[in-house]
């Protein structure tokens, strides 16, 4: 029986649950910024760490989605669950700028090879199950268990917080240990590998003029690059903005669970909310739900903002599994990955560009004055690849797909 039969790749679905679910058990992530201000670092170095971690990812997105594309995607992932674990053993014993920006660029090395492959992996696997149809629900049940895990282990981090801020981190480190052992198990789904003799260049430009040929194409990639980094961004202030509201450490972890438990549920609903709101409304309503939250927060320091924080984990869950079907559907497998890549190629770009401008407005003014930018911002560049999307394309908004990571884990 062929490695690559349907028979044998019907074990990928399942283990593909427990990768994403292993991947980011995250039990540091409600503590992670109170942990490098513990080692000395402010928040201008802070994002600077976050520049570092976007440079590496921007530059290996889209070779990285060729070396899934041409090596395989499993291959892929098990560099990416490698690097995870390198990443946090790093971030674990780090004391230092240096150390956490070594960490820094290895967790950028993780996402690029980790961007693309994944929602690839899954997709050829249900494609050589006949099964591609159902790829929006997988998606969106695979989305929710990253996002459910990451809230469990906010819960539990929390409590180990109270121990030692560096047990959060052990624990996460061991949770990806596991994924990486579960990688090792994906078996290869078949795609078209014609490129295997084309150059990695040319692959890339091919891949390029497919996102650039055409115009609905371009506008969801601006449209999740945008979005993505304007949570990513705004999320890393969560943290200092429940200390200044007053939030006692000990309950990060479970706020932390109800957000990322929220976030799950939209995700696993995807599918349903699409039906019932229509696709147009639900791309609408996450520059509108997200600004809107931002500006709350440039206006109030209070314990309801720690509520209203919820809006962003509610449209965190919603824009992955709403885009990723449409644009699985018109790219060729032989290029599937490193298409993919290329929305995470922009939104780490736009990260590079964000996260420094907001780390010196709340450095040298004040945490409010970052959210209220964050707002402007999001209203801008969320509306106009909308608007430009429905000149191209009149007929219903496509489902549309971006890759905004869960909140780096």
């Amino acid at each position: 029986m062929s490695s690559s039969s349907p028979a044998r790749l019907a074990p990928n679905v399942p283990r593909f649950y427990a990768y994403s679910l292993l991947s980011t058990l995250s039990f540091w992530f409600p503590v992670a910024i109170l942990y490098y201000q513990a080692r000395g670092l402010n928040y201008g170095e802070i994002m600077l760490l976050v520049v570092v971690q976007s440079v590496f990812q921007f530059a290996l997105e889209v070779p990285s989605g060729v070396v899934a594309d041409t090596w395989g995607r499993k291959h892929a992932l098990v560099i990416a669950a490698v690097c995870k674990v390198v990443f946090l053993a790093l971030f674990l014993v780090g004391n230092g700028l240096g150390v956490f920006v070594l960490a820094s660029a290895v967790l950028g090395i993780h996402l690029a090879f980790e961007s693309g492959s994944d929602s690839a992996f899954l997709y050829d696997t249900l494609k050589s199950l006949g099964r591609e149809g159902e790829y929006r629900e997988h998606e969106g049940r695979a989305w929710s268990y990253r996002l459910g895990s990451m809230g469990v282990g906010s819960l539990l981090g929390g409590a180990a917080a109270e121990v030692s801020l560096r047990l959060p981190v052990l624990l996460t480190l061991l949770g990806s240990a596991a994924a990486l052992v579960v990688a090792l198990t994906f078996r290869e789904p078949p795609h078209h590998r014609s490129t295997r003799d084309k150059p990695s260049v040319a692959h890339m430009r091919h891949a390029a003029s497919v996102v650039w040929a055409s115009g609905p194409l371009r506008y969801l990639v601006l449209f999740s690059g945008f979005m993505g980094a304007a949570m990513l961004t705004g999320f890393k202030f969560s943290q200092p903005y429940m200390h200044e509201a007053g939030v006692d450490l000990k309950f990060f972890g479970a706020i932390y669970f109800v957000w990322m438990l929220s976030s799950a549920v939209v995700a696993r609903n995807t599918h349903r909310i699409v039906r019932w709101t229509g696709e147009s409304l639900a791309l609408l309503s996450i520059p509108v739900l997200l600004a809107a939250h931002y500006f709350f927060l440039a206006w109030s320091t209070s314990l309801a903002g720690v509520g209203v924080i919820l809006i962003s984990q509610l449209t965190s869950g919603l824009v992955r599994p709403l885009v990723n079907d449409t644009l699985h559907k018109g790219i060729p497998s032989s290029h599937r990955a490193t298409v993919m890549s290329f929305a995470g190629f922009f939104q780490s770009l736009v990260l590079m560009v964000l996260s420094p401008l907001f780390g010196v407005l709340a450095d040298r003014h004040s945490m409010s004055a970052a959210f209220g930018a964050e707002g402007l911002f999001v209203v801008v560049a969320g509306v106009i690849p909308l608007a430009l999307l429905a000149v191209h394309r009149p007929s219903p908004v496509p489902a549309i797909t971006a890759e905004p990571r869960a909140p780096t884990s």
